[in-house]
């Protein structure tokens, strides 16, 4: 990284072990990209297979013509008055245009007491045996796809039906007992999966919550910013056709979260879009999508435990992660606080000056939040 006066230019992008290159193909490379709109090449994947078309359209409709019974039956919301009052104000920037806020989800992890779990359980006591047949098939495809590394067993299986337009979906880690491989089938709707590198993104809320502190603003400009900009400057965009399986596993799955951006209005086009790498690149956002998730232990840890093990399937196990790799976050974070504390001076106080992440001008940060 390199400093200029009162803002950072940041492209410490982790590298990850040479034996990426075989492990993530064309397909990887022609839905990946990083914040200036460039493909992210495999030695810069923190471990994020996609595989297009995973199921047909036919697949597709037979899939959510299941699940809307198990909706209606076990269908429950995380979703409380108070968040919905909340997450309406966030996104009212986008006026008219603004998703209905509702989500509702199915799984066996025991997540609410107004929660009736879904018979198939979570976990150690998880029971493939209660799931219906659409979803075994669709484990079983799972199991089996193209340069996939073996899986352990099935852990945890989620639906989450979205509504309305409303696919936020703020940077998370997926919880630890899912186990080293999770899997999302994204139907109707195609949609924009970001991966944030943790160490940065936590510096970058901290930074973001200092400027908000300073300046007073209102609450809706620091989310429109997000929206416009991303969490961090060393985010990756996946593009998420419906029908697709997108497979995290390694850092993608365990040091980098994953979210979906709220949203944005594009001039002379009605409704939310969602963009791709760039503001250039928009995408109309549709009304409706169910994802299926499915998490899996990892094979090689579930049999040195003395675990069952899934038969090796042929496919590249993930690589490890080389050292250097794993300090490169830790050191751009580093590097940008300083640079944020050394920012303009004004007063005897600081001033973080605020221009988003600049990301159609070299990646600067004057200074970061």
């Amino acid at each position: 990284a390199s400093a200029g006066a009162g803002a950072a230019t940041v492209w410490a992008w982790p590298e990850y072990d040479a034996a990426n290159v075989s492990a993530y193909g064309e397909k990887e490379a022609a839905v990946l990209r990083n914040m200036k709109g460039q493909p992210v090449g495999a030695h810069h994947n923190p471990g994020v297979r996609v595989h297009p078309d995973f199921v047909s359209p036919s697949e597709a409709q037979e899939l959510l013509s299941m699940l809307k019974n198990y909706r209606e039956k076990y269908g429950f919301t995380l979703i409380t008055p108070h968040h919905a009052a909340m997450y309406r104000f966030q996104q009212s920037y986008l006026g008219r245009d603004a998703p209905r806020v509702g989500m509702m989800r199915v799984t066996g992890r025991p997540e609410s007491a107004a929660q009736k779990p879904a018979p198939w359980g979570y976990g150690d006591a998880f029971d493939e045996a209660a799931l219906p047949p659409a979803i075994k098939a669709l484990v079983a495809r799972a199991r089996a796809a193209p340069g996939a590394p073996p899986l352990g067993r099935l852990r945890d299986v989620t639906v989450n039906f979205r509504e309305g337009g409303f696919l936020r979906l703020d940077p998370h880690y997926d919880p630890q007992l899912d186990g080293g491989h999770v899997m999302i089938l994204g139907l109707e709707s195609d949609t924009v999966l970001t991966f944030c590198p943790g160490r940065m993104l936590q510096a970058a809320d901290w930074l973001r919550s200092v400027w908000s502190a300073i300046t007073l603003e209102d609450e809706r400009e620091g989310v429109a910013r997000v929206a416009a900009h991303s969490w961090t400057p060393l985010d990756i965009d996946v593009l998420a056709r419906a029908r697709s399986l997108v497979h995290m596993s390694g850092p993608a799955r365990w040091s980098w979260t994953h979210g979906t951006r709220l949203g944005c209005k594009v001039e002379g086009h009605p409704g939310v879009h969602d963009w791709w790498g760039t503001r250039d690149t928009p995408m109309m956002r549709g009304a409706t999508r169910t994802s299926v998730v499915l998490a899996f232990a990892e094979a090689d840890k579930e049999a040195a435990q003395g675990g069952s093990q899934t038969p090796a399937l042929q496919g590249v196990v993930q690589p490890p992660v080389t050292a250097a790799a794993e300090t490169t976050a830790a050191a751009a974070v580093e590097e940008v606080a300083t640079e944020a504390a050394a920012a303009s001076r004004v007063w005897g106080g600081v001033f973080i000056q605020s221009n988003g992440w600049g990301l159609h001008g070299g990646q600067a940060l004057s200074a970061v939040f």
